[in-house]
This record gives structure tokens, C-alpha cells and sequence, in this order.
């Protein structure tokens, strides 16, 4: 069947084959390096997909399945990845953003960052939330410490992205923020707050 990969916004046409499923568009898309800057994709299952060097600037990857997807030197500047699956996906520290490779906190500074965050959530607990990666769209006009005390909440992920420093790092979806400021956390980022706050209490991201 024929599959097309349209424009988020204006629907025009970047790429289209004889395929069976989205996902094959998609690498075939990738692997003839098809231009998919602003691809709709929002939900697409690309599970598993090999997405080496995409070029999905301003993407639409809202809700989509990218467990397992190889996502290594892609270009993701400006893709919405709100929502989107990407535990166990591969190349997240060599996938590049305004041209500089996005890069995973190191251990330590894994341990560091998540410092930081506990200290500001456990002096508060109403500033954490795990219901939504940010209460508002403010916070990114302010410093981590500004936030701490203008009385927004934000979740596990969502505080990790705030107390960054990295331009590219803020510019990102959340999710894909706190990964790549401490991959240690990601497990945690669906959990209730009862499960995070216990998990800052303990510091069990330093074991």
C-alpha cells in the first residue's frame, strides 16, 4: 500500500512508498535521506526503527513508540516529543540539536543534577507533580533558583530540565531533558509522586 509522510502543518507531501507500514516509510524515508523536518508522526509506532541521521527537525512525535528505535546523529532541533516512548532507545547522547551533539550526563553528574532537584522538591513537596511535565510555559524564562520560589510545580523530569544550564537541554521536550540530565531517572518519570518523593528521600539514584 501506498504510506505518505505528510507536513505537520501544511500536509504537503515529503516522502511516500509502496510499503507496508509507516514505520518502513519512515527508514526507507531515512535511509534515502529524505528531507522529514516537521513530519507529522504524532503516534506513529516506530518501534525498534532504524532512524540513523533522520532529519526530523520540528517533528511532530507527540505519543509516538520509539522503544528501541536508533536514534544516532539524528536531528532532532524543535521536534515535539511530548508523550513519546523512548525507553530503551539507542543514540539519544549522539542525536544532535542547532548542529552539537546532545550528550548524557555522566554518572556523576547525574548524581549532581538530581541533588539539585531533591533539594528544591523536598523543601516543598507541592513543587513536585507528576501529572504534567510543567504547570505553565514560564518557567523558561527563568533561572532554576527563580523557579524554586515563584510557587510552580513541575514533575521529576520536568524540575531536571528547569535546573539545567544547557541551552539545548531547555530547548528540548522534557521527557528527552531529563534522560539526557540523568538517564538514572527515567524510570521514575511515570511513577505517582508518592514513589518519586520516597526515591529522592532515599537517594536511591546514587546506589
Amino acid at each position: 500500500m501506498n504510506i505518505e509522510i505528510k507536513h505537520r502543518w501544511s500536509v504537503a507531501v515529503l516522502f511516500s512508498a509502496e510499503v507496508g507500514s509507516l514505520k518502513l516509510a519512515v527508514e526507507l524515508a531515512v535511509k534515502q535521506r529524505a528531507d522529514l523536518r516537521r513530519a507529522d508522526l504524532a503516534g506513529a509506532d516506530l518501534t525498534g526503527a532504524d532512524l540513523r541521521g533522520a532529519y526530523l527537525t520540528g517533528a511532530d512525535l507527540k505519543d509516538a513508540y520509539l522503544t528501541d528505535a536508533d536514534l544516532r546523529g539524528a536531528y532532532l532541533t524543535g521536534a515535539d516529543l511530548t508523550g513519546a516512548d523512548l525507553k530503551g532507545a539507542v543514540g539519544l547522547k549522539d542525536a544532535f540539536m542547532d548542529g552539537e551533539p546532545l550528550k548524557h550526563a555522566t554518572p556523576e553528574q547525574s548524581v549532581a543534577n538530581l541533588d539539585k532537584v531533591r533539594e528544591i522538591i523536598l523543601d516543598n513537596t507541592d513543587r513536585l507533580d507528576m501529572g504534567t511535565w510543567h504547570r505553565d510555559g514560564g518557567w523558561v524564562k527563568r533561572s532554576c533558583a527563580e523557579e524554586a520560589v515563584c510557587g510552580t510545580s513541575h514533575c521529576l523530569a520536568g524540575w531536571l530540565q528547569v535546573c539545567s544550564t544547557d541551552k539545548n537541554i531547555r530547548a528540548l521536550d522534557a521527557q528527552l531533558a531529563g534522560i539526557l540530565s540523568a538517564p538514572v531517572a527515567a524510570k521514575m518519570f511515570f511513577c505517582d509522586a508518592h514513589e518519586v518523593l520516597t526515591w529522592l528521600r532515599k537517594k536511591k539514584y546514587a546506589d
